[in-house]
């Protein structure tokens, strides 16, 4: 009986490779090379080309914004100025499989990226499907956004025809992108812990630790050269939390009072002046304790400053 089966097997097995040959066999539509043929030759193309295989600006898993703002390919503050256009998905290019919305944004303050301060840049926010932003995220008023994505270049497809191998590396489609990995947050709805974390460097500075994970289980990891999070909560480590390395140990802060003095008012927006001067209400300590009340884990100790 044992050895019947084991025929089974083995001819199940003879039945797939067979299959999968028939596949790798079959010709390509379009008229385009195959992906091995495909691959750019310079490093800056490959870099793009991988990108675009990989959807990395859309394939980033849960995230907190101190991670998004630090390692994203921009980061700025900006509000809408001018008309929003559509645009669709380019089968012509490399990874261009999405569509959305473009909208002029007028660039007030750049922390991370190639924009300039005052320029005009037209973002394309991806919208539907796993890589699309939240609708409530695309601006739709004159107010000014914190705004997170990434700048990639999109590689045209390089046609069984085209005779120069540098062809797919110079042709492409350059886009400043806003997906589901990246942000667009009305700079009113900031907590004071995201103000600090944004304005006065506490995100991305000398103690910071830019990468705090995610975990699944019930307890976080026992590992302390990072912060751990929890995936069911990450709005609340989002909004009141911010990743330090205290005494070399990976610690989550909230922070719950900004000195109103004039050389840290100067580093932040005077929208956002009259919440660092309130001190009444609940800090961010209180509100992140509240946010996480009726989760099943344990509530972590956030210290406050």
């Amino acid at each position: 009986m044992y050895t019947f089966k084991f025929a089974r097997i083995c001819v199940r097995g003879l039945l797939i490779l067979l299959v999968l040959q028939s596949i790798v066999a079959s010709p390509r539509d379009m008229g385009y090379v195959d992906e091995e043929d495909q691959i750019p030759g310079t490093n800056e193309a490959f870099i793009h080309f991988i990108k675009n295989t990989t959807n990395s600006f859309c394939t980033c898993g849960r995230s907190v914004l101190q991670h998004r703002f630090c390692n994203n390919d921009f980061a700025i503050i900006g509000r809408k100025f001018g008309r929003t256009t559509r645009f669709y998905g380019d089968p012509e290019y490399e990874g261009l499989h999405y569509g959305g919305v473009v909208i002029p944004i007028a660039v007030q303050q750049v922390f991370r990226g190639s924009m300039k301060v005052h320029s005009i840049v037209n973002l394309h926010y991806i919208l539907g499907s796993h890589c699309g932003v939240d609708r409530s995220s695309v601006p739709e008023d004159d107010q000014l956004f914190l705004i997170t994505g990434f700048q990639n270049k999109f590689l045209k497809r390089k046609n069984k025809d085209d005779v120069s191998p540098s062809l797919a590396d110079e042709e492409g489609k350059e886009l400043f992108l806003v997906t589901s990995c990246g942000d667009c947050i009305k700079l009113s709805t900031l907590s004071r812990t995201q103000i600090a974390g944004v304005f006065l460097n506490y995100y991305c500075g000398e103690m910071a630790i830019t990468t705090p994970t995610v975990y699944i289980t019930h307890d976080a990891p026992s590992s302390t050269n990072t912060c751990y999070f929890h995936y069911s909560k990450v709005k609340c480590y989002d909004k009141y939390a911010i990743c330090l390395s205290i005494n070399d140990v990976g610690t989550w802060r909230a922070i719950h009072r900004i000195p109103a003095l004039p050389p840290v008012l100067s580093a932040i927006p005077v929208d956002l002046h009259e919440i660092v001067k309130s001190n009444e209400g609940l800090g961010d300590q209180d509100f992140f304790e509240y946010c996480i009340f009726h989760v099943d884990l344990p509530s972590p100790e956030i210290p406050i400053y």
